[in-house]
């Protein structure tokens, strides 16, 4: 056994890539095993009580009194396992944190999937996000009115050149998120159709890239209310999402994210799972109806030395016309945000996150309000 161990030792050689620790078996084998994350303590203080902690949603407010809350996590904590063969240009990923239900510690899935060369299987982010826009922030949601989402898909990335490079997806037909009564016309969602997203990026440092979107929304109910004969209908959603970073200087840059659409609104972090991509038309009740939604991301980041960050954003989104929205259904959320961010070497970091929210509803005249102070410190590696 400890012949067998000694050996062992001698055959995997262990190295550091950027902020991947990579395994292999020998110098000459083209398979090798890496890992990638961090672990992160966080101390967070809402003036309000949010039903939701690990992340900064405006809209989860309990009420509009104050109510001030402390909480101490580490489910932010990140960990990413990768298996390659660069011969054969063959990955395998798998991605998970500790934010379970209900703001429990539980095992998380995050990302898994396949790539071969230029195709990747498997729950990713979206095309339709644009990670290079994502600030330097420690609030595990970031603004609310960004596009992030992982979904299922099967997508095609190419490099034309270090400036021009394009993707096409087919995304999980289960996205659309709806309001659907409960009546006699039992209605119900159908998964039939994938999502079609496609992007183009053109830039490097600096850049700016567009994205589109194609979301069938499918879905059955009864012919009348007399007898349980259904008919299914497909209506599309649509949308674009334009983003952009700019550098200023070597220290300083602006991300610039804008999107629009119809049916869409499961997309933007603000709506997410909330029913608003369509709703039942009060016009005609046989009939959904999809709802605009619009969003904007503005941040400004700036390194005032190599070990000191800071970042300042605003974000917008809105929802819905007021037709077709019941009384206390969002309508508008603000979200601002400002940090300060310490980083000595590439494998530590700590600061602060402050972020204060709006949120405005339908057929009501109070706007709500929060706000949340973090403070974080991680090991990255």
């Amino acid at each position: 056994m400890k012949n067998f161990l000694t050996t062992s030792l001698f055959l995997i050689c262990i190295y550091c890539n950027g902020q991947r620790l990579v395994f292999k078996p020998h110098n000459d084998s083209p398979w090798s095993l890496d890992f990638s994350g961090y672990v992160q303590a966080d101390v967070i203080v809402d003036n309000k009580k949010l039903t939701y902690i690990d992340g900064y949603y405006p809209t989860y407010m309990e009420s509009n009194q104050t109510d001030y809350n402390t909480y101490i996590t580490m489910r932010q904590t990140l960990v990413g396992v990768g298996i390659n063969n660069n011969d054969a240009g063959l990955r395998g990923y798998v991605e998970f944190n500790f934010i379970g239900p209900n703001n429990q510690t539980q095992f998380n899935l995050r990302k898994i999937y396949l790539t071969y060369k230029n195709w990747l299987i498997g729950q990713d982010w979206s095309t339709l996000n644009d990670l290079g826009t994502w600030p330097n922030l420690l609030d595990f949601n970031g603004p609310n009115a960004a596009l992030y989402a992982r979904r299922i898909q099967i997508k095609y990335l190419e490099k034309i050149s270090s400036k021009i490079e394009y993707a096409f997806s087919l995304e999980d037909p289960n996205t659309p998120s709806l309001t659907l009564p409960e009546n006699d016309f039992m209605w119900k969602k159908n998964q039939i159709f994938p999502n079609v997203v496609g992007a183009f990026k053109y830039g490097a440092k600096s850049y700016i890239r567009g994205a589109a979107i194609l979301s069938p929304i499918s879905y059955k109910r009864n012919l009348n209310l007399s007898n349980d004969m259904q008919k299914m209908q497909t209506t599309l959603g649509y949308g674009i999402h334009a983003s952009s970073l700019l550098y200023t200087n070597a220290l300083s840059n602006f991300k610039l994210v804008a999107a629009a659409g119809s049916g869409i609104a499961t997309n933007v972090i603000s709506f997410w799972e909330e029913g608003y991509d369509a709703v039942v038309d009060p016009n005609n009740p046989t009939r959904l109806q999809k709802l605009p939604v619009y969003s904007g991301v503005a941040a400004y980041e700036h390194w005032w030395n190599n070990r000191w960050s800071s970042v300042l954003f605003y974000s917008y989104s809105n929802v819905g016309k007021g037709k077709y929205m019941e009384k206390n259904q969002y309508k508008t959320i603000q979200h601002f945000g400002i940090n300060t961010i310490y980083q000595p070497t590439s494998y530590f970091k700590t600061g602060f996150d402050f972020t204060y929210g709006f949120v405005d509803r339908y057929q009501v005249s109070t706007t709500f309000e929060s706000a949340r102070l973090q403070l974080s410190t991680a090991f990255i590696f």
